[in-house]
Order: structure tokens, then sequence, then C-alpha cells
């Protein structure tokens, strides 16, 4: 009987604890060494899998862009007001949100000097304003929302949601969820059909 394939759960095994370890201990100050004993696994294992840290950094970059974005179809198509829609977008999984990211500001933070990083940020940031622009065009249809650019509206949706990430992470916020909910509120009201 043939032995099934363990390298996608392997590979998966070795993200996770890189993330782990890379929160924990930041990109620069973290050794492949640490890595492979957060997972349980030899260092050979893991250059077997990724060619260099570099490379393993970016896989985990790709890993937890590649989770939102098959998160995309069913926030669009799910029930209920695009009121209701954007705020769960917002508030859902924001504990997982706000403790990954330190982790993605050291990402943006190698971005700015790598092409393949930046470009991916560009992609996975453009299929977020994509969705927003779509959820404020499925709000005007629906007569939720008046006339409006719906592209600047999604750049606004966007920009909120990032600042509010960077400021849950940066300062004490409390009552985060219900903080992020009321900003998307405020946007929505204004933005309503009179």
């Amino acid at each position: 009987m043939p032995r099934p394939d363990v390298s996608i759960e392997r590979k998966h095994q070795i993200l996770q604890a890189a993330e782990r370890v890379f929160a924990r201990e930041g990109l620069t100050n973290t050794r492949m060494e640490q890595i492979a004993a957060e997972a349980g696994l030899s260092v050979g294992i893991l250059y077997w899998y990724f060619k260099d840290k570099d490379d393993l950094i970016y896989q985990l970059l790709v890993n937890l862009t590649e989770q939102d974005r098959a998160a995309y179809p069913s926030w669009l198509q799910a029930p209920g007001s695009v009121r209701q829609k954007l705020e769960r977008i917002f508030t859902s999984e924001l504990d997982r949100t706000l403790a990954i990211a330190p982790l993605f500001y050291a990402f943006y933070a190698r971005a700015l000097t790598e092409p393949d990083m930046r470009a991916h940020f560009q992609t996975y940031y453009g299929q977020y304003l994509d969705m927003f622009t779509a959820l404020v065009e499925q709000g005007i249809a629906q007569g939720e929302f008046r006339p409006m650019d719906t592209v600047a509206a999604g750049y606004t949706i966007l920009a909120l949601y990032m600042g509010l990430v960077e400021t849950a992470t940066l300062c004490e916020t409390p009552d985060v969820e219900a903080r992020f909910a009321d900003a998307v509120r405020m946007l929505l009201d204004s933005w309503r059909r009179l």
C-alpha cells in the first residue's frame, strides 16, 4: 500500500511554527533552528521545504494572505445587508488579525525593498479593494447607499480597516470589536441614501 504524501501537511506545520516564532522574535532575530525546534523537526527538514529563511518568510506571507483571499467570495455572497457584511468583515477573526498584525508590519518593511513582496501586497490589497468596491456597488444597487464613486469608497473602507488595525495594535483600545463596528457604522451612515 502506498504511503500518504505528508509534504503538504509538513509544510503547513512548518509555516504555523514559523508564524509563532516570527511573531514572538521578529523576522530579523529568528533563526531557522528556532523554527525547526518549534515545529519539532530537524533543521535539514526545513531546508528540504524552503531554500532559506527569506523563502520561508515569503511563503508565510503567501500562506497568510491566501487564507483571507479564500474568504472573499463568501463575504460577498453572505446573507444580509452590505452594512451587516462589512461589520462582519471588520470584526470576524479580529483576535487573529490583531495577533498577526506585528508580523505584517515586518512584512511591510521588507516590501519597501523587496519587489516580490511588494508585488504580492499590491495584488493582495488590490483584491481587497475589488471586494470592498463590489460591496459598495451592492449597497448602491440595493438602495442602501446613495450613488458615489465606488472605487473611492472601496479605498475609504480599506484605509479605515488598515488604520483601525494599526491603532488597535499600537494603542490600548478598550472593547476593540465594538470600536471597529462603530467606525463602520459611522462611515456607512454618511453614505446612506437620503
